[in-house]
């Protein structure tokens, strides 16, 4: 037996296996620094601007486009109205001012007070109080969904400088039916709520404290409107609230409230 050759042998082997397990060794290196360095997940996100949330609602995996036509108030609807003078405008539009000013403690729940002198009241949500416009915004409500920012299905109450609700105008949507029922895929909350942190629309240290699946317009005519599923998220900071609209389709496109439609 060759010594000589045995041991370079020995020698060549034993550099293989080093070689072999150093190569181990930095993929496995390279692995998890790959781990170290991999983007943050959306929640992570939330979790270091101090953005927080819970409960978010279920919703269904596809959902429909609705449409509705605006309608058009009669003399009969204002011989029902007691109390106050009202005028129609338009067809749509019912205009009135009631006889005396009316106080109510909760702005929020008016149809404790109001619900005999407005008509179809119960089917209106309230929405916002506008402080420097006096005013108290109400939305409708068709299937349990509120229908936002539509000036074609809102009561706006007027207040005076003492806060009693002076005068109002009401619209409203109705024959409500649903285009291409069921066919299309919605956003789940926390895919919406992605799309509204995508926008830089969540200030750092806010928290949501409410969503719900309700409809925006996505295309207005004349006599008609097409509305289609949008997500509304309430979100509040510094004990103040903001309401932020996420459409469920079109890949979560963020809804700009303009002044003219607060």
């Amino acid at each position: 037996m060759d010594w000589s050759k045995t041991k370079s042998i020995f020698i060549i082997v034993f550099l293989i296996l080093n070689i072999f397990l150093l190569t181990q060794y930095m993929n496995k290196l390279s692995a998890n620094q790959l781990k170290v360095f991999t983007d943050p997940t959306f929640e992570d996100n939330l979790k270091a601007e101090g953005i927080t949330f819970s409960n978010l609602p279920t919703a269904p995996e596809t959902d429909s486009i609705v449409s509705a036509k605006t309608r058009s108030f009669t003399e009969e609807d204002v011989s029902q109205l007691a109390g106050q003078k009202a005028t129609i405008r338009e067809e749509t539009t019912l205009e009135s001012v009631f006889d005396e000013p009316i106080l109510v403690e909760d702005l929020s729940k008016l149809q404790d007070v109001l619900a005999n002198q407005i008509l179809y009241l119960s089917e209106y949500k309230y929405w916002e109080y506008d402080i420097e416009g006096n005013r108290v915004v109400y939305n409708q409500v068709v299937d349990g969904r509120t229908i936002y920012q539509n000036k074609n299905a809102q009561i706006v109450f007027t207040l005076n400088d003492q806060g009693e609700i002076i005068s109002y105008r009401q619209t409203k949507l109705e024959n409500f039916q649903e285009v291409a029922k069921g066919e299309k895929e919605i956003l789940q909350p926390m895919q919406a709520l992605e799309s509204l942190y995508k926008s830089r629309k969540l200030p750092p240290q806010s928290k949501i404290i409410g969503a719900e699946l309700g409809y925006h317009t996505y295309v207005q005519l004349t006599e008609s409107q097409v509305l289609t599923p949008t997500w509304n998220f309430v979100v509040e900071r510094d004990k103040e609230r903001n309401n932020y609209l996420v459409n469920a389709y079109n890949e979560g496109q963020v809804i700009e409230v303009t002044p003219e439609e607060k």
